[in-house]
């Protein structure tokens, strides 16, 4: 080593003590200038220190070069181990090192052959004694110059880290604008209002909102100007079709039906014209001597009422007139189908066939309650009728064309006395004696 060669050549050339050409070596700079690093070396005898064997004139006492760096340097050694260096530390030791430029091989805190070799060449690169072990001051350097470069990688790493970052941001915002583009290529391909309000609620960025919003509105003002175009030609239409109407109901009220009411008898059947739609006709049933017209609320088709709707005609009662309506369906004029009907004293239920009741109906009494069902035939009663009074009393008998004709039952309230009377064609007959029901 060149520590033990220089040791001999000043041995031999200055006649110095061993023990201050030692410390001279190792000192400047050192590694542990205050240590004694010849322990072991046999003492002058005279003055308790050592001596050149020239100034005793006895080269044979003189200590052994080799030796003395031998110890020189198993002294260093003790004072490394005297750190106390954790495994942390040495991997510390060997990335300042590596990154000094230094190789120490692998940084595993093991300090083998190539990491004494980098410390021997680092301390040679800083002129600093080449023992290959550290002092505490070299240890501080490394161990600082460990954490400096540390603290740049973790430095590096953040930046490199953020960088990362905006880059992904800057791809994402460029396949983000990419996906935009399309997607108003897309809106604008098909040109239609849907297309753009699916393209003005995506999620930003919309860099062609503008755009889209203005070729949303210019479709919407078409849109309208061709729905008030549609309007004007269905109001033309309707005006058109109105005209139509006017002049065939019209034609057909030239055409009108007889006979007409007018100038008609009492209770004759006629065709009556309405009051509210003139020149359109409904059956009459019964008519009376100046009777106000009726009116209908449903259509006219043919000069005759038509449709559901309701009925409202009058009737004379002594000297007044009355007041009836009815709600059902007319069919060329006449009623047909089911009906309801009120007049000041009775609502009645049923059905008619071309102006004639026909089938079961049902009739109540607004004053007292008189209930009666049975059917029709052709408008007049005709079948087994029962009929109920206010008092609970039950009629139960036959009509033939609208007349009493058979055997009719009357029964009490109770249900315990019964009576029979016999009709014929609507005169009353004999009546039976009360009996047990």
């Amino acid at each position: 080593w060149d520590l033990h060669k220089k040791l001999q050549d000043a041995v031999l050339t200055t006649g110095a003590p061993l023990s201050d050409l030692v410390l001279a070596s190792v000192g400047p700079g050192g590694t542990f200038p205050s240590r004694p690093i010849l322990e072991g070396m046999a003492p002058d005898p005279v003055s308790g220190g050592e001596t050149a064997g020239n100034e005793a004139g006895d080269e044979s006492r003189a200590p052994n070069p080799d030796s003395v760096v031998k110890t020189a340097l198993q002294n260093v050694k003790v004072d490394e181990e005297a750190l106390n260096l954790e495994r942390k530390d040495r991997v510390l030791v060997q990335t300042a090192l590596a990154e000094l430029g230094f190789s120490p091989g692998p940084v595993d805190g093991l300090f083998g052959g190539k990491t004494r070799a980098a410390l021997r060449a680092w301390q040679q690169n800083r002129e600093l004694d080449e023992t290959s072990y550290l002092t505490r001051e070299q240890l501080e350097y490394l161990m600082s110059k460990a954490r400096e470069v540390k603290e740049e990688r973790e430095r590096l790493a953040r930046e490199q880290e953020a960088e990362a970052a905006r880059q992904q941001e800057r791809e994402r915002m460029a396949e983000a604008r990419r996906m935009d583009d399309s997607a108003f290529a897309n809106a604008k391909l098909l040109n239609t209002q849907a297309s753009y309000r699916a393209y003005l609620n995506r999620a930003r960025p919309r860099s062609h909102e503008a755009e889209a919003r203005a070729l949303l509105a210019k479709l919407q003002e078409e849109e309208q100007r061709q729905a008030e175009l549609e309007r004007q030609r269905k109001e033309r239409e309707r005006l058109a079709e109105e005209e139509r109407r006017i002049a065939e109901e019209k034609r057909k009220a030239e055409r009108a039906p007889k006979p007409v009411c007018i100038g008609a008898k009492k209770g004759a059947r006629c065709w009556a014209e309405l009051a509210n739609k003139p020149g359109c006709y409904v059956w009459d049933m019964y008519h009376y001597v100046d009777e106000p017209a009726p009116k209908w609320s449903g259509r006219c088709v043919g000069g005759k009422g038509s449709g559901t709707g309701r009925l409202e005609w009058s009737f004379r009662s002594g000297d007044k007139w009355g007041s009836s309506s009815g709600s059902g369906k007319l069919v060329d004029g006449r009623r047909h189908g089911n009906w309801i009907v009120r007049t000041p004293d009775w609502i009645m239920e049923g059905s008619y066939v071309r102006g004639a009741e026909q089938g079961e109906w049902k009739e109540t009494s607004i004053d007292d309650g008189y209930v009666r069902t049975g059917p029709y035939v052709n408008g007049k009663e005709h079948g087994i009728w029962i009929e109920k009074d206010g008092d609970g009393w039950i009629f139960k008998g036959p009509y033939v064309n609208g007349k009493e004709h058979g055997r009719w039952v009357s029964k009490s309230p109770d249900g315990r006395q019964c009576w029979v009377t016999n009709y014929s064609h609507g005169v009353e007959g004999s009546t039976g004696d009360e009996y047990s029901c």
